[in-house]
Parts: structure tokens; C-alpha cells; sequence
């Protein structure tokens, strides 16, 4: 594959890989994403766009079965509901920044929100709250893959 090849690749595949990959765990593929927004195959603005619709439906999918399957989750997993009850205290006290750190905290990405369902935490204020989370982490990871792109980047590609 020659690198014209991976440049076409990336311009004809690259939103779909966001699209999946924020669905996900999601920071390499933002990550790669941007940077290749920094050499002009990609457009930062829809990546961010995209990278959040992405978080947030993948997020509040996750909510939902732990919402709806709970309690079919901790029949096979018991000893996760001491940390569960640990996290609904947590959730109770301080519901935004938990909700909001969810996806800065390696390994509870997929699991943050399925607690946050099994919590009853309300649905709608749920979606606010990871709506903007959402963004944040899009914007940040969006714009250290941009600025490493052009910063950084060059001096390992030469002519």
C-alpha cells in the first residue's frame, strides 16, 4: 500500500472509522483522525461533530442496558454491586462531574453509563450531561491529535 493509497483510504473511510470508534473507546481513532485533519484529509469541524454525536449515542446506549438489563448483569456479575453502590453515592453527591469524568476514566467508558442506568439516574438529564461531556472530550482529544499533526508530526515525515 503505498501512501497515496493510505491518504484515499483515510478520506473515504476516515468519518465512518470516527463514527464507529467514538462509539467505542474511541480516543486512538479520534486521535488519528485529527492528525490527519492536520495534513488536510480530513475536516476537524466534522470530526468533532461527528466524534460527539457518536459518544453520546454510543453512551446513552449503554445507559439504557444497564437501565433495562441491570439486574440480569449483576445475577451473573455479583460482585460488582458493592462497587456499584460505592458509584450510586458518588453519583448522588456529585452527578455532573462523575457524569462528565466518565470518559476521561480508562475502563469505565462502556461501563460509567451502564452503572449510571442501573442508578435511575433520569434519563434526560443523563443525555445533557453526556451531551457535553461528549464535546469536551471530541474538542480535547480533536485538538491534541490536530496540534500534534502539525507540530509535531513534520519533523518525522520527510520529502
Amino acid at each position: 500500500m503505498t501512501l497515496q493509497d493510505l491518504q484515499s483510504f483515510i478520506q473515504h473511510y476516515g468519518y465512518y472509522a470516527v463514527l464507529v470508534g467514538a462509539i467505542l473507546e474511541g480516543e486512538t481513532i479520534l486521535l488519528i483522525a485529527a492528525i490527519s485533519a492536520s495534513q488536510g484529509l480530513l475536516d476537524l469541524r466534522w470530526i468533532i461533530v461527528l466524534s460527539t454525536l457518536s459518544a453520546t449515542t454510543g453512551d446513552n446506549l449503554y445507559f439504557w442496558l444497564g437501565r433495562m438489563q441491570g439486574k440480569f448483569i449483576l445475577r451473573y456479575f455479583p460482585k460488582l454491586e458493592p462497587r456499584l453502590q460505592r458509584f450510586n453515592r458518588i453519583l448522588d453527591r456529585w452527578h455532573t462531574p462523575a457524569i462528565l469524568s466518565l470518559r476521561f476514566l480508562y475502563g469505565l467508558r462502556i461501563v460509567g453509563p451502564m452503572a449510571v442506568g442501573m442508578s435511575g439516574f433520569k434519563p434526560f438529564t443523563f443525555l445533557c450531561i453526556d451531551a457535553v461531556g461528549a464535546l469536551i472530550w471530541s474538542v480535547v482529544f480533536s485538538y491534541l491529535g490536530f496540534t500534534f499533526g502539525q507540530q509535531v508530526l513534520p519533523y518525522f515525515i520527510t520529502s
